[in-house]
């Protein structure tokens, strides 16, 4: 073979070899560029200055979204801040640290830079959300409706009205008062700037003293008085009604008209009545009660009342009425009847009821005299101020207390005799 034609042979061995490395490195640089996270932030770029948000959501990690939307809310956000809240002109990259890339917006007034953070999962990279969601917390008068955008933000803790996963931007604020003489509220907001914001009405604090386990109402607003006292913050100034309403009816419900002014306001309702209701509740209780009462007495058996005591005072009342009607007494019959006096509810929600009971004895007895055994018949009357707690169904009696009491006897000619 000539000596040309050998040194071209090489020659093109060589150039062969030397295109094959330079089409596997070419080759390897664009499969690594479309596999690896260069191509996915480009891609993205590409979508922004596009405007397709639609593909572009494709692109981003799904669980930096899981509490912000769905993919319309998603596209939505990203036509509202590049398209009508400034006007994205173009999207440049500008340099990469590791798995971040500094970019750069240029908009219609001007031009900013910010960060894009890439994440690989499942072999893949995606774009990690570039927006960082706030919780928005508004302070507004009790019972308003409050909305950011047309969505209706939730009253929270007896504070303020909250609304977590607000993505930055211009949100219009909107305050609805309950109260029909004021006017709706309105404030452009800028997030996350003004995440806290405090809405310019003139707001009072009211505290109701009332007892405990009963509704209170003021104006639209209620709660459960649990501590014998019901706070409302944040109403607005104005007149008001008070009503006060025993939720298992055995009160009758209590209304006043208030004028809520700035600052502190305390009202205190008291001396309530028992309803209709309550009073069949009572008569039934004590019928119950006087019922199991006649019965210890005459089988000596001072626990045939207990149930009908709070368990904190059982022991003292069980101990008066032995030493009225069991210790050192050989009672054969007894009669009762009774009669309900005046009666009202204290702050604490306690009845007091004033009870008169009238009961005939007939005590086996030794008559030292005729040296024989006799029956004497006793009238007893005492007037009990009796407590019971009557918040719930399960009446209790908590006290009572000896307001007068009497005892007399039948002599022979039948005529009572007072000791």
């Amino acid at each position: 073979m000539p000596k040309n034609s050998k040194k071209n042979t090489l020659a093109t061995m060589i150039l062969i070899v030397t295109l094959g490395i330079i089409v596997g490195a070419t080759v390897k640089h664009g499969y690594n560029y479309y596999k690896g996270p260069n191509y996915i932030v480009d891609k993205y770029i590409r979508c922004l200055n596009e405007g397709n948000y639609n593909r572009l959501y494709s692109l981003l990690d799904q669980e930096s979204l899981a509490h912000i939307g769905d993919q319309d809310d998603i596209t939505a956000y990203y036509k509202r801040v590049y398209e009508q809240e400034n006007k994205l002109m173009d999207v440049q990259k500008l340099e990469v640290m590791g798995q971040t890339y500094r970019v750069k917006y240029c908009f219609s007034k001007g031009s900013e830079q910010g960060n894009l953070s890439v994440i690989k999962k499942e072999g893949r990279w995606y774009i990690e959300f570039p927006f960082e969601a706030s919780e928005v917390e508004v302070f507004a008068p009790y019972g308003a409706k409050v909305y950011l955008d047309n969505k209706e933000v939730t009253y929270s803790n007896n504070k303020s009205y909250k609304m977590e996963n607000v993505l930055p931007g211009t949100y219009l604020l909107k305050v609805d008062p309950i109260q029909e003489e004021y006017e709706s509220y309105y404030k452009m907001l800028q997030i996350p700037l003004e995440k806290s914001y405090i809405v310019p009405y003139e707001l009072a604090h009211v505290t109701i003293n009332v007892a405990p386990q009963l509704m209170v109402r003021i104006g639209s607003f209620s709660e459960l008085s649990e501590m014998a006292k019901v706070e409302f913050d944040d109403l607005l100034l104005g007149k008001y009604q008070i009503e006060v309403q025993d939720v298992e009816g055995y009160l009758d419900t209590q209304k006043i008209e208030a004028e809520i002014k700035k600052g502190e306001n305390i009202f205190t309702l008291r001396d309530f009545k028992l309803s209709s209701k309550g009073e069949k509740k009572l008569e039934n209780f004590l019928r119950g009660f006087y019922n199991c009462y006649l019965e210890g007495i005459k089988t000596h058996n001072q626990e045939a009342i207990a149930s009908y005591f709070k368990k904190e005072q059982m022991v003292s009342q069980l101990e008066l009425y032995n030493s009225w009607y069991i210790d050192k007494k050989d009672i054969s019959d007894a009669d009762i009847s009774i009669k309900i006096g005046e009666r009202t509810v204290d702050e604490e929600g306690i009845l007091h009821a004033e009870i008169t009971e009238n009961i005939e004895l007939y005590n086996k007895e030794y008559d030292e005299i005729e040296e024989k055994a006799v029956t004497e018949t006793y009238k007893v009357i005492i007037r009990w101020d009796t407590s019971i707690s009557i918040l719930d169904n399960e009446w209790k009696i908590i006290d009572r207390e000896i307001e007068q009491s009497m005892i007399a006897v039948k002599d022979k000619e039948g005529r009572w005799v007072q000791y």
